[in-house]
């Protein structure tokens, strides 16, 4: 029974041109109460971000907000659908405000 966790996320989104991409890496805490195989939660996260763009590129920090839903499968696994509202500094190059996340994990 877990009401609180810690989690770490990484990602990379393609852009539209080859030359174009997004990597961000957050550390995350919630709040998810466990109802048998289910788990909703909703908590905060922080982390760093690298935009391109063609020949520029920009880094900076990032914050967000974000509430899902956690499925339990047996062996520790888990898959999980979450939306997140996402802050990123006016000077970004890219602008972003929300993401959808589809993922699986492994819970220890």
């Amino acid at each position: 029974f877990n009401i609180v966790g810690l989690e770490f996320e990484g990602g990379w989104q393609g852009g539209q041109t080859a030359s174009s991409d997004m990597w961000t890496a957050a550390g995350r805490v919630y709040v998810g109460p466990t109802f048998k195989r289910f788990v909703p939660y909703a908590g905060l996260s922080t982390g760093v971000y690298r935009q391109s763009l063609n020949s520029t590129s920009d880094t900076g920090s990032t914050r967000g907000v974000f509430a899902g839903l956690k499925f339990r499968l047996p062996l520790a696994v888990f898959v999980k659908a979450e939306y997140q509202w996402v802050h990123l500094p006016e000077e970004a190059l890219i602008k972003m405000d929300n993401k959808y996340l589809l993922g699986a994990g492994l819970s220890f």
